[in-house]
């Protein structure tokens, strides 16, 4: 590794993919994948400028392109409560701050030795999506042989994954992967651009959606269309599909072998689906989600919403397993909305 790079108010007009700096941040991402420029006075000459490096960035909102925004690994800071920092940093804090150094670089003369290159593949990450993985193993491989570490590393990469699944769920191709995976559930077999525009208008309250603007989406998603007379309907591609609803969907599971009916019955479905009448950890009945729901209804507010946490206690009276993952897959599915953080609501439209 050369320096590491630090780049403060990197805001920059345009975060595109389109900028130059963006380019070089790409670039510099791994190994071999220098910048080309031509030389300022010979421009017949060209250069080759490694950027390959650590960086730290700090901006005020995501980029732009979200190729270099899937490359990083985010922290949101948000202002502290705490009494004991002082407004004006101590000479104190500098002599800390060099003591910490100096600990990370006897840590890394200590084990430079014992780290293997070769064996990097070998660490197990745990599910993630492969981007993430690719950005986090050289990371992993400092501390590989030490399983305390190695575990809450793997733990912090797991919710990290989360939190990026759940912020696309919230973009325009987000909503599209969920209207489409509700309308299959439902027993669409021919899902057109109107089917999957009226269901983003309806769920997400996007008024500006069009069943010319969800094609150019499709598209983009790799969704293939076929024309029936006078429509076109989607073609489901069960791998793609897969893909695209662990992408967009939070909790998405591939693969769901039996659940319990309300009748008490197993029931197959098919892979892939999110399914809304059950739980794909908790394997909870129709029934009691109908309890939990009514339950909702009956201790919301005035303003039809209902703390987070009271959530959980139902969930827990009702003798519900894993409350918070459980509210978390009722999320996913649209059965519960979150119009605020901590505060739950009841999707109105639900069948």
């Amino acid at each position: 590794w050369k320096g590491t790079i630090i780049l403060d108010e990197a805001d920059f007009r345009d975060s595109n993919e389109k900028n130059e700096v963006i380019k070089i941040l790409n670039c510099g991402f791994e190994r071999g994948r220098p910048v080309i420029r031509c030389r300022q006075n010979d421009v017949e000459t060209l250069q080759f400028l490694p950027t390959y490096c650590p960086k730290v960035i700090a901006t005020r909102r995501p980029f732009e392109d979200k190729a270099l925004e899937s490359r990083c690994l985010t922290e949101r800071m948000i202002e502290t409560s705490r009494k004991d920092i002082p407004d004006v940093l101590p000479s104190e804090f500098y002599e800390e701050q060099e003591e910490l150094r100096n600990k990370l670089l006897m840590f890394r003369l200590r084990n430079y030795n014992s780290i293997d290159p070769r064996k990097i593949q070998e660490i197990d990450l745990g599910d993630i999506e492969p981007r993430l993985r690719q950005a986090t193993r050289s990371f992993a491989s400092l501390f590989s042989g030490i399983p305390d570490m190695l575990n809450e590393f793997r733990d912090f990469l797991r919710k990290y994954n989360e939190e990026l699944v759940e912020e696309r769920s919230e973009t325009i191709e987000g909503m599209i992967v969920n209207a489409i995976f509700s309308l299959k559930e439902e027993g669409y077999e021919r899902i057109t651009s109107s089917d999957i525009a009226f269901r983003v208008k309806e769920r997400f309250g996007i008024e500006r959606i069009t069943p010319q603007s969800v094609g150019k989406y499709l598209k983009s998603l790799g969704i293939e269309r076929k024309r029936d007379r006078d429509q076109r309907y989607i073609i489901w591609k069960e791998n793609l599909m897969n893909k695209l609803g662990r992408r967009y969907i939070p909790g998405f599971v591939t693969s769901v072998t039996s659940v319990t009916s309300n009748s008490g019955k197993l029931e197959d479905y098919d892979e892939g689906f999110p399914h809304a009448n059950v739980t794909n950890v908790t394997h909870v009945t129709q029934e009691t989600v109908q309890k939990f729901i009514q339950q909702l209804e009956q201790e919301r507010g005035d303003d039809g919403l209902i703390d987070f946490e009271k959530a959980v206690d139902i969930c827990l009276s009702l003798g519900i397993p894993q409350p918070t993952k459980f509210i978390k897959q009722l999320q996913a599915r649209r059965i519960l909305l979150e119009p605020f953080p901590g505060k739950l609501e009841v999707w109105r439209g639900r069948k």
